[in-house]
């Protein structure tokens, strides 16, 4: 949610999708973070923490010597992928189906009071807080809960279905004052990737076909745009823009912009290329890689804005390919970290993804003859990168070679 004063105390965070921890913002100037007691620990996945101070930040007070972060330790904190391991914890079993991406069973339960029942899950050892000392040892434990009623929908809390994942709300009633649409409570509800096989999230096919059939209007462009790489932007009339109070901006103050240089370009390359690499995806020898940032910024202030909706991003083919003489991949990086590997639209001379938000894109252009992107390996140097923003509500487009 961008805000700039997160303060997190005794947490303990695992095999998150994103970042276990994340630690940034889109447009104030000074952060105040702070961290304490955090135990970050990974288990079969391999996503580095997001942690972007700016400004007047006082690093001492995110890297503390009680802090333990995934291979982004500074200052005093720790580096837990060296220093932690299963024996800190009683189970770190989260009855988690990876390859499906549901859960296989419920292991977090409730005591007859009404108290949590972790179960061993990320409960401490004794020689964990023996390695932390006692003050800093974040200790899993419960309390009764209140005698609360319950009304409305109750679900178990297991996804059953990746495929399904929307659920019917309560109808409101429409109080005059905005137009209601029940279709709107879902907007992205049931559209939202699941990861697969390959430990990359992904659209299902019947996602990808609800988005590029209600993302219809076009975000205003700059002249700049398309010389940047960028053809078009269409979103649904329900996709939510907002600014970082959560505010909602209309759309007509957006526009979509293009530069090629400057602190955000080189930031969205460097994110890219490190989530490519921490998910061992190299790029054969002889392919073209251009880097696509998309952020959405006030045209009128030039705030930075988020979007969450139905998103349609059309893109000129990579300088130099051919819709018949290559295979395209194109990998999308959200702000938490996760990575999604989108089924493009290839034309003539244009590719299109189906996302629902706006953050870095990689177009990998693999020559047909070659074999097609694998994991293992580097990212080679040299290649074409372009960048794109969004601006005011704005797209800022970046394109430079590196």
């Amino acid at each position: 949610n961008s805000c700039p004063d997160i303060q997190i105390e005794n947490s303990i965070s695992f095999n998150n999708g994103g970042s276990n921890v994340a630690l940034y913002t889109t447009d104030a100037k000074n952060t105040d973070f702070s961290a304490k007691g955090i135990i970050s620990y990974r288990k079969g996945t391999d996503v580095n923490e997001t942690i972007k101070p700016v400004g007047s930040q006082d690093l001492k007070k995110i890297y503390q010597a009680s802090d333990y972060y995934w291979k982004n330790p500074s200052g005093d904190s720790h580096d837990s992928s060296k220093e932690v391991s299963d024996d800190w914890f009683n189970s770190t079993d989260t009855g988690f189906d990876q390859a499906k991406n549901t859960f296989s069973n419920r292991v977090v339960t409730r005591n007859a009071d009404g108290s949590i029942n972790m179960n061993g899950l990320l409960v401490l050892t004794d020689k964990a807080v023996k390695a932390l000392g006692q003050k800093n040892a974040c200790l899993v434990g419960s309390a009764p809960s209140e005698n609360i009623k319950i009304t409305g929908i109750v679900t178990t809390g297991l996804k059953t279905s990746p495929e399904k994942n929307t659920e019917e709300l309560p109808e409101k009633k429409d109080t005059g004052k905005t137009p209601e649409n029940k279709e709107a409570a879902k907007v992205t509800s049931g559209l939202a990737p699941v990861i697969g096989k390959d430990n990359l999230y992904h659209y299902s096919a019947d996602a990808v076909k609800t988005i590029r059939k209600n993302a219809v209007v076009k975000v205003e462009s700059s002249k700049d745009a398309e010389k940047a790489g960028v053809r078009s932007i269409k979103v649904s009339p329900e996709t939510k823009i907002r600014d970082a109070k959560g505010n909602e901006v209309r759309l007509s103050d957006t526009v979509l912009i293009a530069k090629d240089s400057g602190k955000l370009y080189e930031n969205a390359v460097s994110r890219m290329k490190e989530g490519l690499k921490n998910k061992g995806i190299s790029i054969p020898a002889g392919s073209k890689l251009s880097i696509v940032e998309a952020y959405i910024s006030d045209k009128n202030n030039g705030g930075m804005l988020s979007a969450d909706g139905e998103i349609v991003v059309n893109l000129k083919l990579p300088e130099g390919t051919t819709k018949d003489g290559y295979e395209f991949r194109v990998y999308h990086l959200r702000d938490d970290g996760t990575l999604e590997l989108l089924d493009p639209e290839v034309s003539s001379d244009s590719i299109s993804v189906a996302v629902t938000s706006l953050s870095p894109f990689a177009i990998v252009a693999v020559p047909a003859e070659k074999t097609s992107p694998k994991t293992g390996g580097g990212i080679p140097q040299g290649l074409p990168i372009v960048l794109i923003l969004s601006a005011g509500t704005m797209l800022i487009m970046l394109k430079k070679r590196i």
